[in-house]
């Protein structure tokens, strides 16, 4: 596991619309975390630890409409990507902060160790809204403004 860096707690400075939250959070109520297979970067599963599946298959679920692509194994990466513990899911903006609060609330159920989001991580057993600010890694995609991540135990 990426081990996150010390810094200041933050909350996250992207908030998605009122209306949006309401439908997002009635939709998920009602048909709760699926594990049905996702069509969106299928080839993935095959490499994906059974938590890193269940989160892939809950999100393709739950937010396919807003996803362009999800990433995960690495050959060769030494940290939770080379061992099928970590989903890439490509979003950004708001669809992706509303992601990233439904993964936190079925957090517990899918295994979920840590979220990244544009350049924060939160860490399971904080508060939802303590996200930690990280180091600039030098690009979008390395500071995570372009997907969430989400690494699983």
């Amino acid at each position: 596991m990426t081990k996150p860096p010390a810094g200041p707690i933050s909350k996250p400075t992207s908030k998605p619309t009122a209306a949006r939250t309401a439908k997002v959070a009635s939709k998920n109520a009602s048909q709760g975390v699926s594990d049905e297979p996702c069509s969106i970067s299928s080839n993935i599963e095959t490499h994906l630890t059974s938590n890193g599946r269940s989160v892939y298959r809950a999100v393709c679920a739950a937010f396919g409409d807003s996803v362009s692509s999800f990433g995960g194994f690495r050959p060769g990466d030494s940290g939770d990507h080379g061992s099928g513990r970590a989903v890439d899911i490509m979003v950004s903006g708001e669809p992706g902060w509303e992601i990233a609060r439904f993964v936190q609330a079925h957090a517990r159920e899918l295994g979920v160790a840590y979220v990244i989001y544009q350049q924060q991580i939160w860490l399971v057993g904080r508060p939802t809204t303590q996200w930690q600010a990280m180091e600039d890694r030098g690009s979008r995609t390395e500071n995570h403004f372009d997907h969430v991540h989400v690494s699983v135990s």
